[in-house]
Parts: structure tokens; sequence; C-alpha cells
């Protein structure tokens, strides 16, 4: 019979039989390998890392990847209102971010879908930014408050010229085009909602969705005649929303006196 290599009771067939846990985790055997090696050799062995410094390493990792995503989707954004949907490559949006090209298709399929993304972000972001007054608000205050937060759109304003590539570019693009429909689909939702709260219309979803299609095109019929911003809307506005019409506008008061009543009858 052949005699085994390791003596019965050698410090080797100690560490062998020792059980292979430690107080933190689990060894596999390609780290007792590395250990039995490490005591032949004589060479101190190396560490096993800290499980919560792992942890830590990846929220940091994870942080700076969402960082670097929104740097990309900012620059995309910029990118857009600048040149142009169809002008914008991957090395201009990450030599405007900072970046290196090659991280662009790291956090991104490709070119396109980011501009998708970061166009579609900054539509929710302006949107919020503008409903946000109206739903604190309520009746005749909430009208007007959307036409002083849309009197800031002018056809030099990046936001609005890459809303309007972005409209223009959803007719080429069915994901852009199905995502751009189901956040309009939210907005007026939220916005019927609030009709329905206020208990002005009969008709909450229609209303909303009159409204909405009216503050779109005012902000596109500014932008090619910036002479019309000087035309008031107020009392329209409020008529299609089914809303009296008792508040002072952006300008001139627009009242109007319900027919058949007259000052001195």
């Amino acid at each position: 019979m052949i005699a085994p290599v390791t003596p019965p009771h050698s410090p080797l067939r100690e560490l062998i039989n020792r059980p292979q846990v430690t107080n933190r985790v689990v060894r596999t055997s390609d780290d007792w390998i590395v250990s039995l090696l490490s005591v032949r050799l004589g060479i101190r062995p190396r560490r096993l890392s800290n499980p919560l410094d792992e942890r830590n390493m990846m929220v940091t990792a994870a942080e700076q990847g969402e960082e670097t995503r929104a740097r990309l989707m900012a620059a995309a954004t910029d990118s857009i209102a600048e040149f142009g949907w169809g002008a914008v490559t991957t090395r201009m949006v990450a030599e405007r971010a900072g970046l290196r090209p090659g991280l662009v298709h790291y956090h991104f399929h490709s070119v396109t879908d980011l501009l998708i993304d970061a166009s579609l972000q900054m539509a929710r972001t302006e949107y919020a930014n503008v409903m946000a007054g109206v739903f604190a608000a309520s009746g005749p205050a909430a009208m007007t408050q959307i036409l002083t937060a849309i009197g800031s759109y002018t056809a030099t304003d990046p936001a609005t010229v890459a809303m309007s590539e972005m409209m223009l570019a959803a007719t080429r693009h069915e994901r852009l085009r199905d995502e751009l429909r189901q956040f309009v689909v939210e907005v007026r939702t939220a916005l019927t909602d609030w009709f329905r709260d206020q208990q002005v219309v009969a008709d909450p979803e229609a209303t909303a969705t009159v409204v909405l299609a009216l503050i779109d095109g005012l902000i596109l019929h500014r932008m090619i005649d910036p002479a019309l911003r000087s035309v008031d809307v107020t009392g329209p506005l409020l008529r299609a929303a089914g809303l009296t019409e008792s508040v002072a506008s952006e300008g001139n008061c627009d009242v109007h006196t319900p027919e058949g009543e007259h000052d001195g009858d």
C-alpha cells in the first residue's frame, strides 16, 4: 500500500481539515488553494475584503453611474436644442458632458435611445413645473397660473426648441412616439382629475383635452410669431375651461358681462 503524501498530524493536514468558515464570510475553494500555496511558499495570504466595504463600493459606483447618466442626458438636451435632433452624435454629447464617448454606449443602447430618454425627462420636468402651480390653485387662478408659467417660453428658449424637435422626432421613432403618448395621457388624466374636483364642467376629460391642446398650440404659435405674446388670451382660456372671467389677466382685465345684463338695466 502507498503511504499518504501528508502525515496524519501535519500542519498541512490540519489546514485541510479545518472548517472553511470565518467569522465574516465563507471562503471558496479557490481561496483555500491560495491559502495553502501561501503557507508552502511562505507568502502572506491576501485578506478577504470586508462585505460592508464591498457594499459601500457598490453604492458609490451606482451613484457615479447615475451622475454620468444625468450629465449625458443634460448634454444631449442642450445638443438637441443647439444643433437639432438629427445632427447630434455620440462624440458631440460626450464632449459636451466632459466624458469619454464609450460611456454613451455603456449607459445607453444607442445615441438615439439617449436622445429619447433625455427629451422625455426634459418634457416631464417642464410639464411638472407648469402644472405644479395649477394643481396647487383652484378656479381661474389655476388657468392664469398656466399662462404665467408658459410666458417664459420663447423661440430661443432651449427647452422649447428641444421639445419641438422631440415632437418632430416622434413621427419617426416608434418608441419615442409610444412613450410620449403615454406621458400625454398621464398629464391629461391629472388635469381631468383637477377639473372633476373643481366641479365646474360637465365633461372634465374633454375640457382637459381642449385646454392642453390650447396651451401647446399657444406655445408653438408664439414661437413662430413672437408678437402674439402681447395678445391677452386669459378670457378665451377661462371660457374654454368653463371658468368665470372675474380675474384680471396678464394685461388688461378681460371681464365680460353675460348676455341680457347691462349697466343701468
